[in-house]
């Protein structure tokens, strides 16, 4: 019976010892977003940096005068892409990008 007893109780130490030394995933807290330049006429350049990889979206909202801009971009923990912004009139526009723990935004101006 002995035996039996110091089993279970070493079984059961060694899960406590596992949850204390692998915590559950954090949401990221090192990340940025860049964007360049800030007064676009052709084209914006996109920076994200995150602590792990991940996968995101940028995003650029609709308004009444243009649709929405959409971007998924996969599995890294560095992006960089540049969005042609010809089509859209000038004004103030957000670019949003969300991931896996993530949300982040920033604006740019068109100015022609």
């Amino acid at each position: 019976m002995k035996p039996i007893l110091f089993i279970i109780l070493i079984a059961m130490l060694s899960t406590v010892g596992y949850a204390q030394t692998n915590p559950p995933a954090q949401p990221q807290t090192d990340i940025a977003l860049k964007l360049y330049p800030k007064e676009a006429k052709t084209y914006v350049n996109v920076y994200v940096e995150c602590e792990r990889i991940t996968d995101i979206v940028i995003t650029i909202p609709g308004t009444d005068r243009s649709n929405p801009i959409s971007i998924p971009l996969n599995g890294r923990p560095d992006y960089q892409h540049k969005i042609d912004v010809t089509l859209l009139p000038e004004g103030t526009y957000t670019v949003e990008v969300k991931g896996d723990g993530l949300e982040l935004s920033d604006t740019f101006v068109i100015d022609r």
